[in-house]
């Protein structure tokens, strides 16, 4: 039986969250199939990576997660299980996918954010004649922290970290919102992975920094309600690009402001940039039926993270995947336009 798939777009496939995210739902999926369950509607996951090495070995690692599941079910023998493991088929819709059940079918797509919107552009018209129409859910994923990256000036620094973390995300959801998330398709979804530590109240460093503490403050964070934010995301963009000629925030007298244990200063801009176009968006989209928030996932061990952070890619995947599962009409009422970190709505400010 063919089911009406719920697709899903995740950047930044070569990362640990991400890698985590689409395993996770890889194995739901496949456990419920072999448990014979029937699932409500089909999955299909989009992953974006840089070079096509990544991709296929993230397709490996997506059936061995469906294998692994089946020997697991099999060796248990705990239950009476019909279910007879299917061939991993190629889905007929690129050279970059595999069907690995009935209705589960995994993707990726080549993508560098540093390329800008042309680059955006192409990725989605591709996505739409090779795979699916319809994006249900996109999750913003992808980012970079160059802070210990000592070949970049402080210049290329800012640049390149508000080009993949802030810049690639507005031209990917306006990508995603003229061609793949129509409203009349259902209910859609677009994550942005935040911070805590951008939130005004415990960083001194974009305190310091008036466009933040006073417009984004003003205007964005200190609205009760999303509806009532009056800066447009028009706006925001000409406010980030502002302050990318302002080389004093990025001299030591502000530097200075920032703890060793944050991030980087370019990091911290783009997502308290992030932050703010969550709630935008959320006015922006609200007669479009699009649920829009920012999630902090945590300190994750990942390449960003460092070894040292406390929380497992699996446990923010795990996270994430928890509150994308949630009823989307309660969670548009209560939580649009919210920063969730551990399923609770955080301030922004």
């Amino acid at each position: 039986m063919t089911l009406r798939k719920k697709f899903i777009l995740i950047t930044g496939g070569n990362g640990g969250i991400a890698k985590s995210v689409i395993q996770q739902y890889v194995k739901q999926y496949s456990q419920k199939i072999m448990n014979n369950e029937t699932p409500k509607e089909g999955l299909g996951i989009i992953f974006t990576v840089r070079n096509d090495m990544i991709g296929k070995d993230l397709l490996q690692k997506a059936k061995s997660k469906v294998y692994c599941s089946t020997l697991s079910m099999n060796s248990n023998n705990q239950q009476e299980n019909n279910y007879q493991p299917q061939p991993i088929m190629d889905t007929g819709k690129s050279n970059n996918g595999i069907e690995l059940l009935p209705n589960l079918e995994v993707h990726y797509q080549l993508l560098d954010l540093m390329k800008g919107k042309k680059e955006i552009e192409q990725c989605v018209k591709r996505i739409k004649s090779e795979i699916t129409p319809n994006i249900d859910i996109l999750i913003n994923n992808a980012a970079v922290m160059l802070k210990n990256d000592q070949t970049k000036s402080q210049t290329d620094k800012v640049r390149e970290t508000l080009t993949v973390n802030f810049f690639s995300v507005v031209d990917l959801i306006n990508n995603c919102k003229e061609e793949l998330m129509k409203h009349e398709d259902g209910e859609k979804r677009i994550l942005n992975l935040g911070a805590r530590v951008c939130c005004l109240s415990q960083n001194k460093y974009l305190q310091a920094i008036p466009e933040f503490n006073e417009i984004l403050r003003q205007k964005v964070f200190e609205p009760k309600n999303y509806k009532d934010v009056t800066m447009s995301s028009k706006d925001l963009i000409r406010l980030i690009q502002g302050l990318t000629a302002k080389p004093e925030y990025m001299g030591e007298s502000y530097l200075s402001k920032i703890p060793k244990v944050f991030p980087d200063a370019p990091y911290l801009v783009s997502k308290i940039a992030i932050h703010a176009l969550t709630r935008i968006l959320a006015k922006e989209l609200q007669n479009e039926n699009v649920l829009v928030n920012a999630l902090y996932p945590g300190h994750v061990r990942t390449k960003l993270g460092g070894e040292k952070a406390p929380i497992l890619p699996d446990t923010a995947a795990q996270n994430i995947i928890e509150f994308l599962n949630r009823d989307f009409k309660q969670t548009y009422e209560e939580l649009n336009g919210g920063l969730i970190a551990d399923n609770k709505e955080l301030p922004y400010l």
